[in-house]
């Protein structure tokens, strides 16, 4: 409950897919097959490395290259078939509460101009007169606040990619949280929203409870990651 409020009837995690680059595009990739690949079965509260970095390793090409699920942020693709389902479930879709992190760094961001030209800021997404005013404070976080109806979730997604890191609407029916070091997000909201999340096809979700760690690590994989420190500091590079 540090990352999604209490009192919800029932939680689920939707977790974030991987993009596979290919020579002719990005396939997605859900954790299922990854589980499948690695014999490691997916569990409530599996992490990432659970199913991709198993502790024997399987025979076969894993299916996805590069890095693992975006971080904080809702696939887009997931975020719209979250959205109607959402927008079924509370009787205020037009009055909704959009929190999104200041520290994303689209203040700030360059892109690369032409050989010989200087780098120019990219256009902030973010009006002056939110991004340099108040913020809602929460331990560890800032975040700025907007309103709008339900697809205002969607508001950030075709420049920086970005879903909000809180939202819920004004009649508060259910809450979703991605948090920005997680590679999955919650929702809470009524036993019947959680049900039609999990049977859902369009999404990967997973039953979750309060009563579950949101990080942890086996202990196969922190001695993997003590091996390559080893190995690095020994070769010295």
């Amino acid at each position: 409950a540090s990352v999604i409020p209490p009192g919800y009837e029932a939680y689920a995690r939707l977790l974030h897919p991987v993009r596979a680059s290919l020579a002719k595009g990005v396939r997605t990739v859900r954790w299922r097959e990854i589980a499948d690949w690695s014999g490691v079965p997916l569990q409530p509260d599996s992490q990432f490395h659970s199913i991709a970095m198993p502790e024997i390793a399987p025979t076969g090409p894993p299916p996805w290259k590069g890095q693992g699920p975006e971080r904080g942020s809702l696939d887009v693709t997931d975020a719209h078939a979250l959205l109607e389902v959402l927008a079924a479930r509370t009787r205020t879709p037009g009055d909704c509460r959009f929190l999104l992190w200041d520290g994303w760094g689209s203040d700030s961001a360059l892109y690369v101009a032409l050989p010989g030209e200087p780098m120019m800021p990219a256009a902030d997404p973010v009006p002056p007169e939110v991004r340099y005013g108040p913020r809602v404070q929460l331990p560890g976080r800032d975040y700025l606040l907007y309103t709008g109806p339900i697809d205002a979730a969607l508001a950030f997604a075709g420049s920086t990619g970005q879903t909000p890191n809180l939202w819920w609407p004004a009649d508060r029916a259910w809450c979703v949280a991605s948090e920005i070091d997680l590679s999955w997000s919650y929702v809470g909201g009524s036993r019947g929203l959680i049900a039609e999340l999990l049977a859902d096809p369009r999404l990967e979700a997973l039953p979750v409870s309060l009563e579950q760690p949101h990080s942890w690590v086996e202990g196969h994989v922190v001695a993997l990651a003590e091996q390559g420190v080893a190995e690095l500091m020994q070769s010295g590079k």
